[in-house]
């Protein structure tokens, strides 16, 4: 008889602590939610009695940098490898950045330009094509119809 007594009292503790639970988790979805940064109402007597502070007058804020993506970045390093010579670096850099993305003008046009700099004039032709098959902007269709005048 004891342990039966024990056992229903030990069912009832349990139960007992996961209602608790369950009406602490209700009673936190039922608070209003505050984002960060969101004024509270204020009521009538709350409200300071101060007078309103006059805010700053606003800063210059700094210039916004501009976001470079992978392929970009991984072209801007080539261009600086081909500048110093380093022309396997630069074609290497290009074909990553070529990778990530095939539809950049750019790319194929710095990649024609890196393999007209190590003599290597066929697969600067190529590039300099792949490059006029996608879309480009003005500047970049000039350059790469420029590396196709010697083809």
């Amino acid at each position: 008889m004891k342990t039966r007594f024990l056992s229903i009292l030990d069912s009832l503790t349990m139960r007992a602590g996961l209602v608790m639970c369950v009406a602490l988790l209700l009673q936190s979805c039922a608070l209003p939610f505050e984002r960060p940064g969101q004024a509270k109402p204020v009521s009538a007597a709350t409200a300071p009695t101060e007078a309103p502070v006059t805010p700053e007058p606003e800063q210059p804020r700094a210039p916004v940098a501009t976001r470079v993506t992978a392929a970009e970045s991984l072209r801007l390093q080539a261009v600086a490898a081909q500048e110093a010579g380093d022309f396997a670096r630069a074609v290497a850099l290009l074909e990553r950045a070529q990778r990530i993305a095939p539809r950049d003008g750019a790319i194929y046009r710095d990649m024609a330009s890196a393999h007209r700099a190590a003599g290597r004039t066929d697969l600067a032709c190529q590039f300099a094509r792949k490059g006029l098959s996608v879309p480009v902007e003005t500047d970049v269709g000039e350059a790469l119809e420029a590396q196709l005048a010697d083809c």
